[in-house]
């Protein structure tokens, strides 16, 4: 898994973290229905994300950088130079990777299924969407305060966005 789909599984979590925290009225019913729609498009390429690393994991080939001398993945051939003490090299059979990989998926399995019950957690708190007529609440102080410090959010958010979309571009 590449640097940018970790870097969007961790700005998923944090975005699911800010979302439990968060009063469904404490936004407009526009911002607080385009945050959950963020979050659920998140939601998506996060398991997607994860399902590519184990469908590559477990059919695909280690990159073991290997390169030089005409060198690559399945053949290393070697110089060596009179004066340079021996070299050897210390490999496990291609089953002992996949052995790791497997155990590794298994236990993957289990702990997508604690995110995915904490991902709904977050994700449901208090309510799912804003009818978009929806009375607004009485506002308090303590309520403008709270948005204000909202928009903090909404600039987190627009700012994920568009390094995502780079990095889609970039190709990472």
């Amino acid at each position: 898994i590449g640097m940018g789909m970790a870097a969007l599984f961790i700005g998923w979590l944090y975005l699911l973290r800010r979302r439990e925290q968060l009063s469904p009225f404490s936004l407009s019913p526009l911002k607080f229905d385009a945050f959950q729609s963020l979050l659920l498009l998140l939601t998506l390429l996060a398991l997607g994300s994860m399902a590519d690393g184990l469908f590559n994991g477990l059919l695909g080939h280690p990159r073991v950088q290997v390169a030089g001398n005409g060198s690559n993945a399945w053949l290393l051939r070697w110089f060596n130079d009179r004066g340079m003490p021996q070299a050897s090299v210390h490999s496990l059979p291609m089953l002992y990777y996949r052995i790791a990989i497997l155990l590794w998926a298994i236990w993957l399995s289990f702990v997508v299924l604690r995110w995915v019950k904490y991902a709904w957690r977050a994700f449901s708190a208090e309510m799912l969407w804003r009818p978009l007529s929806a009375a607004e609440p009485a506002k308090d102080e303590a309520g403008e305060q709270k948005k204000s410090a909202n928009r903090g959010l909404w600039w987190l958010a627009a700012l994920a966005m568009v390094i995502f979309v780079i990095m889609l571009l970039v190709g990472f």
